[in-house]
């Protein structure tokens, strides 16, 4: 199988989205193809929580 069943809340607003490494994991359990790149520096970003998020690598999911 090529996909996995996971909840997304997209933000339409947001020019980029993340997604936790346990969905990362997810997928490459079930064999699925995820081209991954690391960023030439990690990008730090702030979401509602206090916490800031760090970022290195960059992937492309198809969604349906």
């Amino acid at each position: 199988m090529d996909c996995v069943d996971t909840y997304i809340k997209p933000d339409s607003g947001a020019e980029v989205s993340h997604i936790a490494p346990e969905l990362v994991d997810k997928l490459q359990q079930q064999r699925v193809w995820l081209p991954r790149r690391s960023l030439a520096s990690t990008q730090v970003v702030r979401g509602v929580g206090p916490t800031p998020i760090a970022i290195q690598e960059e992937t492309s999911l198809c969604l349906r």
